[in-house]
């Protein structure tokens, strides 16, 4: 009898071990990030030096070759020059405000039937991928490197094309009121839902570039606004479904 109550003993405890490990596994699956950092302080750094330009930070997005230093330009001439690629930020300041707006050229993808990729791609050329509903789904994620080397990452949570007029191109840290405006606005305009929390406390970052999706007799600017990931939250993709909207890209795209 006592050797049956051992082996029973011994057996729940294999059984308590087997259950606890298997926990353990599936939360690391359950966190683990389905985005990986990259950090890029070291090009920042060699990138001003070579080129003399105020540089505020790296931006990457995910499912893209948009892998940018992000410069202050300091004026209009500036965003044209063509001697590297770079993305570029209205402010002077190295910090991050809650309303962030990055913004680049797209000189070879401005067509209503946009590629997803193209190895003549520069600058913001790829962003126009995201109107192409699968893209969007698969890729959610935006990195910006910091010119003190922290790396935040931002999930998406809006993809929209809104005229240019309507865009403030400037980044600065605005009201939660306001905020709340904004983030209300843009979930309107979004052609996609995604699954995910959003509210006035959180800090925004905005991707910006021209299309001619529409034609030219009207400035129609890409936007992609995401929110910078909360602390814990699980790095992964959320569900995105297609919103009423949707259909005049489906329309456009089908001319």
């Amino acid at each position: 009898m006592k050797k049956e109550k051992q082996k029973k003993r011994i057996l729940l405890i294999i059984i308590l071990i087997g259950i606890a490990v298997l926990l353990s596994v599936g939360g690391y699956v359950w966190y683990l990030p389905s985005y990986k950092m990259v950090d890029r302080t070291k090009q920042m750094k060699e990138t001003a030096k070579k080129y003399q330009d105020k540089v505020l930070g790296w931006v990457r997005v995910e499912g893209t070759d948009i892998d940018l230093p992000v410069i202050y330009p300091g004026s209009a001439t500036n965003v044209e020059k063509s001697d590297y690629e770079f993305a570029w930020n209205h402010t002077t300041s190295t910090d991050i405000a809650n309303k962030n707006v990055i913004v680049s050229h797209n000189i070879r993808n401005v067509s209503r039937n946009p590629l997803i990729q193209n190895e003549k791609f520069t600058r913001f050329d790829q962003l126009p991928a995201f109107l192409y509903f699968d893209f969007a789904k698969e890729n959610q994620f935006i990195q910006y490197t910091s010119v003190d080397g922290k790396n935040y990452l931002y999930r998406i949570f809006s993809v929209s094309m809104v005229k240019d007029s309507e865009i403030d191109y400037f980044s600065r840290q605005i009201s939660r009121a306001n905020m709340k405006k904004y983030i209300a606005k843009s979930l309107k305009e979004s052609y996609y839902k995604y699954d995910t929390s959003i509210d006035e406390n959180d800090t925004i970052l905005s991707l910006v570039t021209c299309t001619r999706f529409f034609g030219t007799l009207e400035k129609i600017d890409i936007r992609i606004d995401a929110r910078r990931v909360h602390f814990m939250e699980r790095v992964q993709p959320v569900k995105v479904t297609k919103r009423e909207n949707y259909q005049e890209v489906t329309e456009r795209m089908e001319m």
